[in-house]
């Protein structure tokens, strides 16, 4: 049972028959209590003005959500001077946020890659010429694609988020090719070097011979 922070869950026991007392643990500590003979519901820890208790069917809704409410939740209820139990295991995760699609270009292939914050993360692109685009962060874009529009949906167990970018736009927003190495020379100014290095070794030569 996983619930999105900052959002709220119920929890539902199930338990028929009219309730004489109603207790509910999170952790094995106290959350929320009420008995059918004290007036009032009391809540107990974090769960203080966050609690809901339906003391007709024993339900309890927590609001405003974070991950210190994730555990084990276990309700108590008595009926007809009966215990009943339940329990229920609940995870709190963060939303998926701050999508994000950047290029990278190498000679002539262009890949996008696709990032996002949040837990347990999916990702799955659409877009034209793809091949096996499900559970991949990032896509190599052919040369005839390269104008086309792409999206990246990214997932988790709670939530979802969509980011578009086109292929073109890495070019176009002056993004250079990254060089297979740090350096590069273009072949004529490495002959211009060897050139001049020629020249002077020769004249070095040339002095120290005169010289002797």
């Amino acid at each position: 049972c996983v619930h999105l922070t900052n959002g709220g869950f119920l929890l539902l026991p199930h338990i028929s028959g009219v309730k004489e007392d109603i207790f509910w643990k999170h952790n094995h500590n106290k959350m929320v209590e009420w008995n059918r003979m004290r007036p009032g519901i009391s809540e107990y820890l974090q769960f203080q003005q966050r609690t809901q208790l339906n003391t007709e069917t024993g339900d309890v809704t927590v609001t405003g959500v974070t991950t210190a409410d994730r555990g084990l939740y276990e309700a108590e209820i008595t009926v007809n001077r009966k215990i009943k139990r339940f329990t229920q295991q609940v995870d709190v995760i963060d939303p998926v946020r701050n999508t994000r699609i950047s290029c990278d270009v190498t000679g002539s292939t262009v890949t996008l890659v696709c990032e996002a914050d949040g837990p347990l993360l999916s990702y799955s692109w659409t877009g034209p010429g793809l091949q096996n685009p499900e559970n991949r962060s990032q896509i190599q874009i052919s040369q005839e694609n390269l104008g086309s529009n792409y999206t990246c949906l990214v997932k988790n167990p709670v939530s979802e988020e969509t980011q578009n970018y086109t292929a073109g736009d890495c070019s176009t927003r002056g993004e250079e090719p990254r060089a297979s190495s740090d350096l590069y020379l273009p072949s004529f100014l490495i002959s211009f070097v060897c050139v001049i290095l020629l020249h002077y070794s020769i004249l070095f030569y040339y002095r120290r011979t005169k010289n002797h």
